[in-house]
């Protein structure tokens, strides 16, 4: 996905596809581009990532007693590998078994704040996601950065946007709470795709006002 399409998607679903995401040296119509292994339609991990080994090794965040023996590499600017790298000094013994460890660096660090074990947690005293006033600060600062980008947009990267929107996302969330409905489950309605609805509606309000100064210019 391009990185604008993919800061949208995160916003819509919670933030959680952040945590599932990397960036790559490859554009996209000159745009940013990401690997996205989430679901458009929950914004949770899709099922063919699940079969696969990356999403089920974790990261060593800030502790130090812990040591990274996975490497993230890219490979034709586009794709990611990982990459078992025991230390010599780690070096196994046969039947040894270790946790799988990355290091996702400095782009990690919001998710890292939001679960609680960023440095401003550590050492900030500012609280995980699960503090009302916390949580709220942050996402007060990620809509301000929503209003933002799209108050730079061309008329052209609007219509983009608009599409990916209505074509991907949309009818996801749509068809989930319908579905919900149809077989008379309203018990399984899960927060998320209330505050997924509710947020791609906010979106595409500021897309219609940032449409209308665009014309208003010309």
């Amino acid at each position: 996905k391009t990185e604008l399409n993919f800061s949208m998607k995160n916003f819509i679903y919670d933030f959680e596809p952040a945590e599932w995401s990397y960036d790559v040296d490859e554009k996209i119509l000159g745009d940013c581009q990401l690997i996205d292994i989430t679901d458009d339609a929950t914004g949770e991990v899709h099922s063919e990532a699940k079969k696969h080994t990356p999403i089920y090794v974790n990261e060593i965040g800030h502790n130090t007693n812990l040591c990274a023996n996975v490497r993230i590499m890219h490979k034709n600017d586009r794709s990611v590998y990982y990459y078992a790298c025991i230390e010599k000094e780690n070096a196994m013994k046969k039947g040894d078994c270790v946790e799988l460890l990355v290091d996702y660096g400095k782009l990690y660090e919001n998710v890292r704040e939001r679960k609680g074990y960023g440095v401003a947690n550590l050492y900030g005293n500012v609280g995980d996601d699960s503090d009302r006033g916390a949580r709220l600060q942050r996402n007060f600062a990620a809509r301000q950065s929503i209003e933002s980008e799209i108050s730079k947009l061309s008329v052209v990267r609007l219509y983009y946007l608009a599409e990916f929107l209505m074509e991907r996302i949309f009818p996801e969330i749509n068809e989930s709470i319908e579905d919900i409905f149809r077989h008379h489950v309203p018990s399984q309605l899960k927060s998320r795709f209330l505050v997924a609805r509710r947020r791609l509606h906010w979106i595409g309000e500021r897309l219609e006002q940032q449409l209308e100064k665009c014309f208003g210019s010309l």
